[in-house]
């Protein structure tokens, strides 16, 4: 569940860095305009929140390609 929730910040952040802040009425800010901090209030929250979320990412996708790479080798030994 957390990887939607990453997944949602890192949208937000992106459609920010783009110039299409959605909520920018909602919040007052003294952060540069080109400073980007999605809904963490703080660049250096979403930095560390990227930093910490990375290498589970990693694994997690890692281990999804070793678990397809392995049930393909089973898929093409029974049908061989």
């Amino acid at each position: 569940m957390s990887f939607f929730g990453f997944f949602g910040v890192v949208l937000y952040a992106f459609f920010q860095r783009l110039g299409v802040d959605p909520l920018s009425e909602a919040y007052q800010t003294r952060l540069d305009s080109t400073r980007i901090f999605a809904t963490l209030g703080n660049p250096n929250y979403l930095a560390g929140l990227v930093l910490m979320m990375t290498p589970l990412l990693h694994e997690n996708i890692s281990f999804l390609h070793r678990e397809y790479t392995r049930l393909v080798k089973i898929l093409l030994w029974s049908v061989s």
